[in-house]
C-alpha cells in the first residue's frame, strides 16, 4: 500500500492530475494533455533520478551540467556588465564569437 503525504498539497495535486489520466481513451487530448508531452516526461524522469541519487546519498547533478550551468551563468555576468569576452555562441558545435 503506498502513502502520499498531504503536507505537500502540491504532490497531491500533481498525482491528482496524473492519475486522471486514466480516465481518457485518448489521454494527449484531455485537460492534462501536457503531462504526456516528451519535455514533461524527461522532467520527471530527471526529478526521479535526482531523489533516488540523494536518497543514496551521491552527487544529482553531473560535473558537465554543473559546468555549464556555471558557462552559462559567467557570460550573463559579463553581458550585463558590459564586458567584452569571447562568447560561445552553440554549447553543442564549440562555436565561440568575440562579443
Amino acid at each position: 500500500k503506498a502513502v502520499v503525504s498531504t503536507q505537500s498539497t502540491g504532490v497531491l495535486e500533481e498525482l491528482e492530475r496524473t492519475m486522471s489520466l486514466f480516465a481518457f481513451t485518448e489521454p494527449e487530448s484531455s485537460p492534462f494533455g501536457e503531462l504526456m508531452k516528451p519535455s514533461q516526461k524527461h522532467k520527471v524522469a530527471g526529478e526521479l533520478n535526482s531523489a533516488i541519487l540523494e536518497s543514496q546519498n551521491q552527487q544529482t547533478t553531473t560535473n558537465l551540467h554543473s559546468l555549464f550551468k556555471i558557462l552559462v551563468w559567467s557570460q550573463d555576468t559579463l553581458s550585463q556588465n558590459k564586458i567584452s569576452f569571447p562568447k560561445m555562441e552553440d554549447i553543442s558545435s564549440g562555436i565561440i564569437s568575440n562579443s
